[in-house]
């Protein structure tokens, strides 16, 4: 049995589906595009940035912080973001990793589910009559 609940698929076992949420980040960014997001005369790398940060992440990594995950999940992810990052950088498929994501200010994944995983942690300690 399945259920979808703000565009998250979920089934009776909570196991992230990968492929949707890659889906899903890639109709975010091609949304994007039409605004100067992967073009050489568009945007400037700085709105780029806050862009990708603002609108892509934030559906990708949605529930991540409560669901099992596999490194095999994480990896499909972070795959999916640098290369989507080289492309709209306009950097050579061989470019290193780290340039991608420094070069745009961007964390990696697993540092922004681990911010996303902290800050909900905090934010249900700090509640008064919750735990």
């Amino acid at each position: 049995m399945s259920t979808t609940h703000l565009e998250e698929h979920r089934n009776t076992k909570c196991k992230v589906n990968k492929k949707d949420k890659i889906e899903l980040r890639r109709r975010t960014a091609y949304s994007l595009m039409g605004a100067g997001f992967n073009g050489k005369n568009g945007l400037k790398q700085s709105v780029k940035a806050r862009l990708w940060s603002t609108f892509v992440v934030p559906r990708m990594l949605y529930a991540l912080e409560v669901l099992p995950y596999s490194q095999a999940d994480l990896k499909a992810l972070e795959a999916f973001q640098l290369k989507t990052l080289k492309q709209v950088q306009h950097l050579a498929d061989r470019t290193s990793n780290v340039a991608a994501l420094s070069l745009l200010g961007i964390l990696p994944n697993r540092a922004q589910l681990c911010k996303n995983t902290l800050n909900l942690y905090y934010s249900i300690i700090q509640t008064p009559g919750t735990v």
